[in-house]
């Protein structure tokens, strides 16, 4: 009699920890795993067998992974998943993850730790894997029980893809996975924050945002990658036009603004003194998606021309007044701030502003029309090399690219 009671106190249904992270991946819509798996994946790779709608992308080295799981974000907007193989993976995965890092792209990394009964025991290929993570990572945790799953994951998720988006670390011991949970938990909802964790600027800050534009003479748009990684070229580009603005984009940065289109005068560094007769003209600055006046050799101090304010729209609060003060800081999301500035200016433009911001236009026009031009006739008068030079070379690929060919650097 005993033991039959015994008997009815097992539970019917036990999970365990591999099955829970499987139907996690499931709840937050997890198409791909990139990855290297060794031992200490092998409890993940068996529960992988049972969902066969999420594949494994194998690389043959971790940095590799890294850039196709960098590569998917990018491209479908949705974080990259990653599982590495212990400490010796993860270490090999840094390079990339800093690319991640920098540009604030979504990965959920996972990395398979030994087992916790081996780890004082200094086993094979192990070491400190939350400490390695915390380098470049948002979040970088370890788990312990495994019913502490779904609370982990849900939180890495929610980190990587909330502003400033990064990767998220979370070392995963094989024994946890192999742990029950008891109760097995509920249907995992994913943290499903949507567009409630994009903040929104300040209106006061929008508002003096509006009337410095509308009070600008010359002003000038330097955009950088968060324009792309937020998906608001379209907005950049309706910015620049309503206010007539010339566009350079920062240095070493992501396409963020249409190389063809009449107001856009190439790269700019505003470090470089090259870059201080650009500036001169210039009476409002906005910079968008960008480090302000992050420096990329010694050039000796920023120092603005004397009248220029400087506007700077982006998603992180770190980058805020981080290298020179600002007049007008606009922290929030840059696709929705930038509509909000938008509507706000359209609005308000008198027909005077609206006339003094088509002369800006066809001035800059003009002014890239003649540089082109000047850049062609040079072109044409440079001799054939070998091996070619990179303004011919580049030439040769615009002129083969179709509309909607795709060139990869």
């Amino acid at each position: 009699m005993e033991d039959s009671q015994q008997d009815l106190r097992v539970p019917l249904c036990v999970m365990d920890g591999k099955q829970t992270l499987v139907d996690i991946l499931r709840g937050e819509g997890v198409e791909y795993v990139f990855g290297i798996p060794g031992a200490t994946e092998i409890q993940f790779m068996d529960a992988l067998e049972s969902a066969p709608e999420i594949r494994y992308m194998l690389g043959l080295q971790e940095v590799v992974c890294v850039g196709m799981a960098e590569g998917y974000a990018r491209a479908s907007g949705q974080p990259g998943f990653l599982n590495l193989h212990t400490a010796t993976g993860l270490a090999a995965a840094t390079p990339m993850l800093y690319n991640a890092q920098l540009g604030h792209v979504p990965l959920v990394v996972t990395v398979g730790q030994n087992d916790t009964r081996l780890l004082q025991r200094d086993p094979h290929l192990t070491g400190d894997i939350v400490g390695t993570g915390k380098i470049y990572a948002k979040w970088s945790t370890e788990l312990v029980h495994a019913q502490d799953l779904p609370v982990v994951m849900r939180r890495a998720f929610k980190m990587a893809t909330q502003p400033p988006e990064g990767p998220v670390v979370v070392s995963i011991p094989q024994d946890v996975l192999q742990q029950p949970l008891d109760p097995a938990p509920d249907t995992y909802r994913s943290s499903g924050c949507g567009e409630a964790s994009r903040p929104r600027a300040d209106r006061e800050a929008v508002g003096q945002a509006v009337d410095m534009l509308l009070g600008a003479r010359d002003p000038l748009l330097l955009v950088e990658s968060g324009v792309a990684r937020s998906d608001a070229v379209e907005e950049v580009v309706r910015l620049a036009e309503l206010v007539g603005a010339r566009v350079y984009q920062g240095w070493m940065s992501d396409v963020n603004f249409p190389v063809s289109h009449p107001q856009y005068l190439g790269d700019l560094d505003p470090t470089e003194s090259a870059a201080g007769p650009v500036l001169a003209e210039t009476d409002v600055l906005v910079g968008i998606g960008c480090s302000l006046f992050s420096h990329g050799f010694v050039a000796g101090e920023s120092r603005l021309p004397a009248g220029l304010r400087l506007i700077h729209l982006d998603d992180d609060p770190w980058e805020m007044n981080k290298n020179l003060p600002t007049d007008c800081c606009l922290l929030g999301d840059i696709k929705a701030t930038l509509t909000e500035l938008n509507e706000a200016l359209a609005s308000l433009q008198s027909a005077e502003a609206r006339s003094a911001v088509s002369d800006r236009i066809q001035a800059v026009s003009t002014q890239k029309r003649e540089a082109t031009a000047a850049w062609e006739r040079l072109l044409d008068s440079s001799p054939e090399t070998s091996p070619v030079s990179i303004p011919v070379l580049m030439r040769g690929l615009r002129d083969a690219a179709e509309h909607h060919t795709v060139l990869v650097d």
